[in-house]
């Protein structure tokens, strides 16, 4: 038995390794001449491509400026006088001014981030947390009531505070609330502030940058009249005018009266103004600016009888209108005819009419604006 040494095994067992041929090598058969010869090609190609592009647009150019037939100076005067010259003063005071008024129309425009701050979320959920059930929307309608209820009378609006918050329930426990990791978290969170967002989005337009400050003072406020019905609501309603010493009831009680009879003028100025609107949609009286200024004549005459009218119930004004109208109608045509109107009387038909009154600017909406005030 012939005992082989170990580079006898290894001569025999391997074959012969010839060398790699060199693919940097000269151009010839084999792969790596090919790839060499096809990246020279490109790389040549694409410098005359770039070549000829920039040749062609240098003679676009040349073409451009030689047909204008103008030198450097004309043409950058033919730029100036033309509006806009890159990077001038001009460009920049008319940039500046562009973005200023973008600015300004965003200025009250909220962003997404800062309803999405951990401050603001925590304040939405504190208020759901306090009333179950009820939507942000609902509470911000709510507190609007509440403050034109102090702003027509805040003695009365405090009374009815301190009533309501004195019956109300302990404030609940504020409990943070737990989201989800990662993700599924960061999901949770987005789709309550839609919903949020959603809900809030009108009180969004009216009020804009300033809601969270506003939702922050309503939560303050709530809780405060929550802890302390008594004096939450007396300092609420000192700071809408009710008198906080003795010294102060009196200009405020005719402070109060002075708004009952403003607002008593304007409710009977708004019903004489609708009651005109609807003698002339019904065809009870005239339009015309003529013959509303002619029954503003007959209103205001003292022996109009505006206590009969009156006695005649719900609809008294219209009945007073369309004898006013008859009257002035007649007024109009005796005038015409030169009959004397001061022998004629207003059961007769028509009143003395002074020649010295003012008629106002002219027009239709003025002569209804005198027969509302004659009225």
């Amino acid at each position: 038995m012939t005992v082989l040494s170990p580079a006898q095994i290894v001569g025999t067992a391997l074959p012969s390794l010839a060398p790699a041929p060199n693919s940097s090598g000269p151009a010839g058969s084999g792969l790596g001449a090919r790839i060499d010869v096809d990246w020279q090609s490109n790389s040549r190609q694409k410098e005359i491509k770039k070549r000829d592009d920039r040749r062609a647009a240098i003679a676009k150019a040349r073409k451009q400026v030689e047909g204008r037939n103008e030198t450097k100076a004309e043409r950058l005067a033919r730029q100036q006088s033309g509006g806009r010259v890159t990077g001038s003063d001009i460009e920049r005071r008319e940039t500046r001014g562009i973005v200023a008024k973008a600015a300004a129309s965003l200025a009250d425009v909220p962003m997404d981030k800062e309803f999405s701050s951990d401050e603001y979320r925590a304040l939405r959920e504190r208020l759901r947390q306090r009333y179950p059930g009820k939507s942000l929307s609902s509470m911000l309608t709510q507190a609007a009531t509440i403050e034109q209820m102090l702003l027509d009378d805040p003695v009365q609006a405090r009374e009815a505070l301190h009533a309501a918050y004195s019956r109300a329930a302990y404030m609940p426990t504020y409990v943070e609330p737990k989201y989800a990791s990662g993700l599924r978290g960061s999901l949770q969170r987005a789709r309550i502030e839609q919903q949020d967002a959603e809900d809030l989005k009108n009180w969004i337009a009216k009020y804009g940058r300033r809601l969270p400050q506003i939702l922050a003072d309503l939560e303050v406020i709530d809780r405060q009249l929550t802890i302390d019905p008594a004096m939450a609501s007396a300092k609420l309603a000192v700071r809408f005018g009710a008198p906080a010493v003795d010294s102060e009831i009196e200009p405020y009680k005719a402070k109060q009266a002075a708004k009952a009879e403003k607002a008593q003028l304007q409710a009977r100025f708004d019903s004489i103004c609708q009651g005109i609107q609807l003698a002339i949609k019904h065809e009870i009286i005239s339009g015309k600016e003529d013959d509303l200024n002619a029954m503003a004549d007959v209103l205001q005459h003292p022996t109009f009888p505006w206590d009969d009218h009156k006695s005649r119930g719900e609809h008294w004004a219209l009945y007073a209108l369309r004898h006013a109208h008859e009257v002035a109608r007649q007024l109009r045509g005796q005038n015409s005819s030169k009959r004397d109107p001061g022998k004629m009387s207003i059961s007769g038909g028509s009143p003395h009419v002074p020649r010295d009154r003012d008629r106002g600017t002219g027009g239709v909406r003025d002569s209804i604006a005198r027969v509302r005030g004659a009225m």
